[in-house]
């Protein structure tokens, strides 16, 4: 009797684990007021769900999903259509994958999460048309995000896109189309790299690379802005190897990268009126390779580099038009500045104070 115990427990148990290794999960629905849930704990984790409808009577209105994945060979994927949708993914442990698209056609009011875990992480989410809201949240191990969002008229204004990312191989990209865009994106340590790419009105992206504890390592931060009255801010906080390239098309734009040491290099490119472009570098640690460039196109451009304490230091600032500002400063050790400034009314303003200075300055009425 308790060798058959122990016979019918053990099978138990075995079926038990084989359920658990071969999850799956497969939903549709399409209608007014539908609600999903799906929860998977084993092993070879999938989970497929299909929410559809448009903006018409009766047709998917107030859809809601979440899904929780903990172990193992984690998928995801969730498509909705419609109004008012809500997605909600959860996934831990080693291969995660997740796939999110939320409105197309005229959809509104979307939201859309995505929170991983460790291992092999990546999760890519697309949102189309009015105030939609994409969050994705990645710890560990090789990390990569994307959003791409669109918002038009009918209910705009504006996307909404948040990546925040600790651990090793990172990478997120956000793009974002139309007015009063919002794009930020954080990397906390290792191989960092990230791009964001608006366009429009209004529109605001913010890279910020290390921060508790102010971890880097291998750093890459690029944005991209065209429109009028956009702002675009990278700061990359401590070390090691920082670039960052930020480039804005139109009028009232403002750029300003802020970079601690060490390898530091930034340049920023803006055309059009009425732009501030601001390098700072060294400003909490004054070790640093440094370098700065900044290149204006148009009239009534500001453009200042602030270099302090140490070492290499460079800064090199074109302007193209009139009644255009350039300002530079360095502290210490070997420092070059270069201005070139072609067109009427330019004003130039420059201090260097220790070491191997050296400058370069042309003003031209051509």
């Amino acid at each position: 009797m308790k060798k058959l115990f122990l016979v019918m427990f053990s099978l138990l148990f075995l079926v038990g684990f084989a359920l658990a290794q071969n999850n799956t999960s497969t939903l549709y629905q399409k209608g007014t007021d539908n609600e999903a849930y799906v929860n998977q704990t084993g092993l070879e984790n999938l989970s497929d769900v299909i929410q559809r409808g448009i903006n018409v009577p009766g047709s998917g209105i107030e859809n809601y999903t979440t899904v929780d994945q903990w172990g193992w060979y984690n998928d995801g994927f969730q498509i909705q259509d419609g109004d008012n949708n809500m997605m909600d993914l959860d996934q831990m442990g080693w291969d995660n994958y997740s796939l999110q698209q939320t409105g197309v056609g005229w959809a509104q009011f979307n939201l859309a999460k995505v929170f991983q875990e460790g291992k092999w992480n990546s999760a890519e989410q697309q949102q189309r048309y009015d105030n939609n809201l994409g969050d994705i949240y990645q710890k560990g191990e090789n990390n990569y995000g994307y959003q791409n969002q669109n918002a038009i008229p009918n209910m705009s204004p504006g996307n909404t896109a948040y990546i925040d990312q600790i651990g090793n191989w990172h990478s997120a990209t956000q793009l974002q189309r139309h007015d009063f865009n919002y794009a930020e994106s954080h990397q906390r340590f290792h191989h960092n790299t990230s791009l964001q790419d608006q366009e429009g009105t209004n529109n605001y992206g913010y890279v910020d690379q290390g921060y508790g504890w102010k971890w880097t390592n291998d750093s890459y931060a690029e944005q991209y802005q065209r429109g009028v009255d956009n702002q675009a801010r990278a700061y990359q906080h401590d070390g090691y190897s920082h670039e960052a390239y930020q480039t804005q098309y139109g009028e009232g734009n403002w750029a300003q990268t802020h970079t601690d040491g060490y390898d530091n290099y930034s340049w920023q490119f803006q055309d059009g009126l009425l732009n501030r472009a601001e390098i700072l570098q060294n400003y909490e640690d004054w070790h640093g390779e440094n370098g700065a460039m900044q290149h204006q196109e148009g009239e009534e451009n500001d453009a200042y580099a602030r270099q302090k304490n140490g070492n290499n230091n460079w800064s090199e600032q074109w302007q193209f038009g009139a009644l255009n500002i350039v300002d530079h400063l360095q502290d210490g050790f070997g420092n070059t500045a270069k201005t070139w400034q072609y067109g009427v009314g330019h004003n130039h303003v420059e201090t260097q104070i220790g070491n191997g200075n050296y400058t370069e300055t042309v003003q031209s009425n051509f």
